[in-house]
């Protein structure tokens, strides 16, 4: 049987020693890490916090793989490992730089919760309300009477020139 990859679980923040103990029984492994720079002293942190990919081949002992200092199991259907797509692992592989998972940067919204804003291309007015994500947020327009809330790209708003001071 040819070799597939697996998920491991391991013990709460030790993934390297699992790694470490798993590549010694001559494993392969791969484990995804990261800068956390959220911290105050940006750490070298773990993508997927107590999960580790293995590659193997289920004619192997791979029993043992529960047994490996810092392991608590292989992600099981029933009782047998669940085997993951490679393309996982080569889409991840693929957003490493200098062997670090190159995480999008933050994003900072411009626009302030309530600031009144204007929709491009159609002349409505609206008050911001959050940001959605990178691309959309959410604003609050006034329509008949009642405050309808919208989801519009991001793209399509611009200050108002009627901004209302507070």
């Amino acid at each position: 049987m040819a070799k597939q990859w697996f998920v491991g679980k391991t013990k709460q923040g030790q993934e390297t020693i699992a790694e470490r103990h798993l590549r010694r029984q001559h494993f392969e492994t791969y484990l995804p890490m990261y800068i956390n720079e959220w911290c105050r002293f940006p750490r070298l942190r773990p993508f997927l916090p107590s999960y580790i990919f293995i590659n193997l081949d289920l004619t192997q002992a791979w029993m043992c793989v529960k047994y490996t200092i810092g392991m608590r199991s292989l992600l099981c259907v029933g009782e047998t490992p669940r085997s993951l797509s490679s393309t996982v692992i080569e889409d991840l592989k693929k957003r490493e730089r200098h062997g670090v998972i190159n995480l999008p940067p933050e994003f900072v919204c411009k626009f302030k919760k309530g600031e009144k804003v204007k929709i491009r291309g159609t002349g409505v007015e609206a008050l911001f309300g959050e940001p959605l994500d990178h691309k959309r947020a959410k604003v609050f327009i006034d329509l008949l009477g009642r405050s309808n809330e919208l989801i519009v790209p991001i793209l399509k708003l611009s200050s108002s020139p009627f901004a209302a001071v507070a």
